[in-house]
């Protein structure tokens, strides 16, 4: 038995930004703060002659946290199937990808690691989708038996 009645819907155009702006900004605060500690310390040359793949390494690990925790908070606040979660996490990570894109591109006229923040991006979206389904399910489970 129901108490609430349950409804199912995708998010709003402006969960999708706002989660979007989110993820864009987590990334650029710390890809600015990191950036500006490098330089003043003088470390630059150094640092990038140390490995260029643990540079990319964590330029993509930042890309994936960061929008698994944004399409989280946006897909958590609506009720739908596993698959429309996951979409909606997908496109929340698109969104940044799209906002990235146009910012870096109008500012620095270049994107050369393109690819590696879609990838990162959406592999994040995914990611926080299926959790907020995973978790989802989990409490559904839970329920009948706090019933009993």
């Amino acid at each position: 038995m129901m108490l609430e009645r349950e409804f199912f819907r995708d998010p709003t155009l402006e969960e999708y930004l706002g989660g979007a702006f989110l993820i864009f900004g987590i990334v650029t605060l710390v890809l600015q703060v990191s950036g500006g500690i490098i330089t003043y310390k003088g470390l630059e040359e150094k640092f990038y002659t140390f490995s260029p793949i643990l540079l990319l390494l964590l330029y993509f690990l930042l890309h994936i946290g960061s929008a698994w925790l944004g399409s989280y908070l946006v897909v958590r606040r609506i009720r739908n199937t596993r698959i429309r979660l996951i979409r909606a996490g997908l496109l929340t990570g698109l969104a940044a990808y799209v906002v990235e894109a146009l910012t870096t591109l109008l500012i620095v006229r270049a994107f050369p690691e393109s690819l590696w923040a879609l990838i990162g991006y959406l592999s994040g979206g995914c990611l926080g989708g299926y959790t907020v389904s995973f978790l989802t399910s989990r409490k559904a489970q839970e329920k009948p038996s706090e019933a009993e």
